[in-house]
């Protein structure tokens, strides 16, 4: 799993936590599936599938089209949307990213919710 993505690190590497970590990373971006697909390292058709979910309850919306091509972008008055984005703000100025895989490179995984619960005990 690339360095890229902290949220899938500690949410788990799921597709729909890859795509989400995609947009949020670039936030004012207009993105293409094949695009979210090389960055966020999935199948075309698992990014259209979970892509017009995220339509669907307006996390991500369409914008515009080039050709056939159809662009989408993070919908910044979406309340999930500003949640996620929040969250990776908080990580990258807390410096919480580079603890995460300093703790990856000692430990050989990333930290499980669990774990992290257990050692604040």
């Amino acid at each position: 799993m690339s360095e890229f993505f902290v949220l899938s690190k500690i949410l788990g590497g799921s597709p729909q936590v890859k795509i989400l970590e995609t947009f949020c990373t670039y936030p004012d971006d207009e993105l293409t599936v094949p695009e979210v697909t090389r960055i966020a390292e999935l199948v075309k058709a698992t990014v259209y599938k979970y892509i017009q979910e995220f339509v669907d309850e307006g996390i991500i919306k369409k914008t515009r089209k080039i050709g056939r091509t159809q662009m989408y972008k993070l919908n910044g008055e979406n309340s999930k949307a500003k949640i996620m984005t929040l969250l990776m703000l908080t990580i990258e100025r807390e410096g919480l990213a580079e603890m995460i895989t300093k703790k990856e490179k000692i430990s050989g995984i990333a930290p499980e919710v669990g774990e992290v619960e257990k050692a604040k005990a």
